[in-house]
């Protein structure tokens, strides 16, 4: 019997950027497919296409420590692009996160010890704050939520304590350091699923197709583009892009 010699590659990188997307309308991670992100400019090709991780984290590594700033391009084909532009002072890893996207601001107008509650002005429409979302307050005030805020005209929170808040404080709900996607075109609005189903979709349903679109609405019959705004009434049905140079690139359905 000969023995083969065996060897062990070690490649070692150093991180440079890291972040991760949400969906702007469920708040949900997006997962890597849906989305690409890049650094152009980057002599070499692989380091200027990010890295991907299963739980919808995307990563840079070994691009040169930069005073200047490195400008990042998101692109996807259900997603309008986004472009971030981070500076890379030193070695250390620098997270693509803003203070405040994915957060909550409320001026408290009553609180309930009792019922552990405060009272806001309501909220039009609410994209969900899950159970355990860190709350911070004035004063150094924390806690979290203890039930899920969602839907339409939200007035109230529950929080796992009130003990130091006073009416007039502002309260601080971050659900996230995720960097939001807003819809595009062809984003797939769900249409036979049992989320669409069930009464939070329903919630979310009557809010949205209320919202006042800048979309160019073509019509029915002449499909002439009219750029106007106007309230569309959404539902599943045939997608309208926006034309170039006329509006922005919304989702509009036919009803």
């Amino acid at each position: 019997m000969v023995a083969m010699a065996t060897s062990i590659d070690t490649f070692i990188g150093t991180l440079s950027f890291f972040g991760r997307l949400s969906d702007e309308l469920t708040r949900e991670v997006i997962p890597p497919r849906d989305y690409r992100v890049r650094v152009p400019g980057v002599s070499v090709p692989s380091l200027a296409e990010a890295q991907y991780k299963s739980d919808g984290f995307f990563c840079f590594q070994d691009l040169k420590v930069s005073a200047t700033g490195y400008q990042l391009e998101m692109t996807s084909p259900l997603y309008q692009p986004r472009s971030f532009l981070k500076t890379l002072p030193t070695s250390a890893p620098v997270e693509l996160t803003y203070g405040g996207e994915d957060e909550v601001y409320v001026l408290i107008k009553t609180v309930n010890g009792g019922g552990k509650t405060v009272g806001f002005d309501k909220i039009p429409f609410l994209t969900p704050v899950p159970k355990g979302t860190p709350v911070i307050g004035e004063g150094g005030f924390a806690t979290t939520v203890r039930e899920t805020l969602e839907g339409v005209d939200v007035a109230t929170a529950s929080l796992e304590s009130v003990a130091g808040l006073l009416p007039g404080q502002l309260l601080r709900m971050v659900r996230s350091r995720s960097l939001l996607a807003k819809p595009g075109p062809y984003y797939p609005f769900p249409s036979s699923s049992p989320w669409r189903r069930s009464r939070r979709w329903a919630r979310w349903w009557t809010a949205w197709r209320s919202r006042p679109s800048p979309c160019p609405v073509r019509r029915r019959s002449s499909w002439a583009p009219v750029a106007t705004w106007r309230h569309v009434r959404m539902r599943a049905g045939r997608p309208c892009s926006s034309s170039p140079g006329i509006g922005p690139s919304l989702p509009v359905w036919w009803p």
